[in-house]
């Protein structure tokens, strides 16, 4: 992520649902110094569009049509490996996929929760790492 407060965040939101895209690039909006930079409706635009901007931070829907976000962020990570990646979905955490866990996101937000400050406390996330 930017190392210094003056750089721009780069952000990749990928949700196959536009409303929610929507929302997500609402609440980067408000972030300073957080820009949208691609969407994504599938893990396999995704991977295209993480090859073509270098997102530092992905916003990935576990559910998608395709490769699931699970395998997308493993893939993302495998060619990216500074990008931060943060799994959304409706599940409440205790019902998240197994494999979850193992996928190398750094956090998990239900997208209920997704706002300015969640987004913000990923700095220091990626900061203390």
């Amino acid at each position: 992520m930017a190392g210094a407060a003056d750089e721009v965040v780069d952000v990749l939101i990928v949700d196959d649902q536009r409303p929610f895209r929507t929302v997500a690039r609402t609440v980067v909006g408000m972030v300073g110094g957080w820009r949208v930079a691609a969407e994504a409706e599938t893990g396999e635009q995704a991977l295209v569009e993480a090859e073509r901007v270098h997102p530092a931070v992905v916003l990935m829907d576990i559910n998608l049509p395709g490769i699931s976000g699970i395998e997308a962020t493993r893939r993302i990570l495998a060619s990216h490996p500074a990008a931060v990646v943060v799994l959304l979905s409706t599940y409440a955490l205790d019902d998240l996929p197994g494999d979850a866990a193992q996928c190398g996101a750094v956090a998990y937000i239900n997208k209920e929760d997704l706002t300015p400050a969640r987004l913000r406390a990923l700095r220091s996330v990626e900061q203390a790492g």
